[in-house]
């Protein structure tokens, strides 16, 4: 499935020039089984998520990545490498494969970066009716704000629970919003942890349920700045999907437990 060579040496330097750049803080990298089937799975907010969980690990370690996330020049480095795209014919039989003869897969199961992006930033603008440029719309929103937090706001709207005003307002602030809503018990402490990850697709689970792969959640945190010293990468402890277990409620499982992860990367007290 790989170019293991090409894998390999890239991993040795570029391991050495991304901990040099970024400085990531490896938490419990213990957890990760030295040899046999394993799942890593984690949330994803950066393009460069997939990279802070290889230099965690000497395994090879082959990623099932979105498509529309890579320009073409990326995509190709990415595959001589290893790294699965979701464009990719019977790329679920591969990793199959891959995970029975005893290798390492990544997955995202947000399926998405938990980020805003410029076309859900666009439906933003439109929501709020702006009168001024989007480029300065845009500057107006909190550094590092989460798709799933504004996609909360939006949930609430739905719901009833905030009104226009409050929905066009919140979405600038999306965790402070939140956060307000907590303390006047609008919404819970559970459901504001609920909001800091996406929704996961139960692809992981199911595949490590049909290979009896280890399943190992992660969760990264940080903004990648240079010499920065909040990039966060922590490995909970491995399980295995045994083959009775329902797949939803194990899905679920999984999810807390990247989602508490998350919130003691972030260190979010209430």
């Amino acid at each position: 499935m790989s170019n293991s060579f090409l894998y390999q040496t890239t991993r040795v330097f570029g391991t050495s020039i991304f901990k040099n750049k970024f400085n990531p803080n490896i938490i419990n990298k213990g957890n990760i089984p030295s040899e046999g089937p394993l799942i890593l799975c984690g949330n994803h907010m950066n393009a460069l998520d997939s990279f802070v969980v290889i230099s965690s690990t000497k395994r090879t370690v082959h990623f099932l990545l979105d498509r529309d996330s890579y320009d073409e020049n990326s995509k190709s480095l990415l595959k001589m490498m290893g790294m699965a795209l979701t464009e990719d014919v019977d790329v679920d039989k591969a990793m199959i494969k891959y995970l029975i003869e005893g290798g390492c897969i990544g997955f995202f199961p947000e399926e998405e970066r938990n980020i805003l992006t410029d076309s859900k930033l666009m439906n933003l603008y439109q929501l709020k009716q702006s009168n001024i440029p989007f480029e300065e719309f845009k500057s107006l929103f909190d550094k590092n704000t989460l798709l799933s937090q504004v996609k909360y706001l939006e949930k609430l709207y739905n719901e009833g629970i905030i009104n226009i005003g409050e929905l066009k307002l919140g979405i600038l602030h999306a965790k402070s919003t939140l956060l307000e809503l907590v303390e006047k018990e609008v919404i819970s402490k559970e459901d504001y942890d609920d909001s800091l990850i996406l929704p996961f697709s139960t692809k992981a689970v199911k595949i490590a349920k049909q290979t009896g792969a280890f399943v190992v959640p992660f969760a990264v945190n940080g903004d990648y700045a240079k010499l920065s010293d909040n990039l966060v990468i922590r490995f909970g402890k491995g399980f295995i999907v045994k083959p009775n277990d329902d797949i939803e409620e194990v899905n679920n499982f999984l999810r807390d437990n990247v989602k508490k992860m998350v919130k003691e990367n972030t260190r979010i007290k209430f």
